[in-house]
């Protein structure tokens, strides 16, 4: 069984206090990890050992950093060494026949290219930013593999 919080709820303490739970940290995903900058937390998640969900592109307010910057993170975190335990996603709404057409309007209108965004612009940019093909798979095909096999 895996695990997602986002992490507005999940700081330090609700990590250290799994892991004293006996939790098996490698299958732990902090989702929504990119609605935050802050490397040192980032890193702080990923050194005791849960994987990171990057998955909030592109972003659908102003309280949250936009998708290159999103991205930029994401490239960094790979520069550190952490390519591994990344993982990607779009977080785009598959609840979409439940809203108005007005909510679905905005939110094309904020990302026209649904569940391809990551393909279309993520993945592209990644590599601008001097990302490799090995790094890109690693974290599209290789670390979500792992992931659900609760494999490291």
């Amino acid at each position: 069984m895996t695990h997602t919080w986002a992490p507005a709820l999940v700081g330090d303490e609700q990590v250290r206090i799994l892991g004293e739970e006996g939790v098996d940290m490698n299958l732990v995903c902090v989702g929504h990890s990119n609605d935050t900058t802050d490397m040192e937390y980032l890193i702080r998640l990923l050194r005791a050992g849960v994987w990171l969900g990057m998955d909030r592109h592109p972003g659908y307010s102003s309280d949250v950093p936009p998708w290159r910057e999103r991205t930029r993170i994401v490239r960094s975190l790979i520069e550190k060494g952490w390519g591994h335990r990344i993982l990607l996603g779009t977080d785009w709404d598959s609840s979409i026949g439940l809203h108005s057409n007005e909510f679905r309007a905005k939110n094309e209108a904020i990302n026209p290219d649904n569940y391809l965004f990551i393909i279309r612009n993520v993945l592209p940019y990644l590599k601008e930013l001097g990302a490799t093909d090995k790094d890109i798979r690693r974290i599209t095909v290789d670390n979500p593999c792992k992931y659900l096999e609760g494999t490291s």
